[in-house]
This record gives structure tokens, sequence and C-alpha cells, in this order.
């Protein structure tokens, strides 16, 4: 079937360690507690995996968050330990909501030069999508991480798949 066991195939469009980065948005101690559409535990346990495998991989990760002052609170503890340098590089946000509007943001991921974005992001409805949709409508390819991310509502989660696959961005 292969011409020599050391074969190598690429498949167009794949995610590598290579071509992407991670992307993590609003993993806030309060803004977790807002997940209701599933566990916000298993939530976050997925995020600690894919930032301990980004950085074992070497992959960037740029790490945001809004308003730590306020009731959204600071980074997740175990998130900062999972990768203390993007936790220490975090673009820390003045209550922007789409955070693709916040040029710190928007830059850090351009700094990568990575154009596949892995996402996820607390809240899913509002942290996640917006700029996940501002992403892919600048040409970057985004793969949204739904079980590290969570919404107040069922029905928010919902909606939001629905914007996403309308954007091809989730």
């Amino acid at each position: 079937m292969f011409d020599t066991p050391k074969q190598k195939f690429e498949m167009r469009g794949q995610f590598t360690p290579e071509n992407s980065a991670l992307v993590l948005v609003d993993y806030q101690v309060g803004t977790l507690q807002l997940i209701r559409s599933s566990s916000s535990d298993v939530s976050l346990r997925n995020a600690v995996m894919l930032a301990t495998a980004a950085t074992k991989l070497k992959m960037p990760i740029v790490m945001t968050s809004s308003q730590e002052d306020h009731i959204q609170g600071p980074i997740s503890p175990e998130l900062e330990r999972a990768a203390p340098d993007a936790y220490n590089h975090r673009v820390k946000r003045v209550g922007i909501v789409n955070a693709w509007a916040d040029p710190n943001f928007s830059g850090a991921i351009e700094a990568t030069g990575r154009k596949n974005l892995i996402m996820g992001g607390v809240t899913t409805d509002i942290c996640l999508v917006f700029p996940s949709i501002s992403a892919v409508q600048l040409g970057y390819n985004v793969q949204a991480i739904l079980d590290a991310s969570g919404s107040s509502w069922g029905i928010q989660e919902e909606v939001t798949r629905q914007a996403c696959n309308k954007q091809a961005s989730c």
C-alpha cells in the first residue's frame, strides 16, 4: 500500500504544532462560575490540558483576560500553572467584549505568525464566538474547542454553535 515505511502524508489544512497557536479567552475565576451549559470543572480541565499540551509542543499560546480586578476575577490558578509564560504575557483587556477589538490581543495573535488558531473561551456565546468570527473574517482558520468552553444556558450554547457554523469558525 505504501511505497516505503517512512513515507509521510500531510493533510491539507491540518492543524499542527508548527502552524497553529492556542488562544485562551477569559478563563477567569468569576467567569468560569457562569458556566451552566456544561460542567465548569470539565471546561477548565480541558483548557488546562490544551495549555499543557501546547506548552510541551512549544506552540504559541495567547491568553487574555477582561477586568481581572472586577467580578470576572483573575485567571484560573490551574491555567496559570499549566502555561506560566502565557500567563505572564497575557493580554489584560479593560472591558472590551470582543477580544479581537483590542489591538493588544489581535497584535499578540498576529505576532505568533500562525494562521491556524485553536480557540477556547468562557463564555462560549461571547468570549469565544466574537473573536472566532472576527479571526475567520480576517483570513484565519479557527478550530473552536467547545468542550473547553461553556455558556450560562444551553440555548446560548446552541445558538452560538449555529452562528459559528454559518461563519465556518467552529
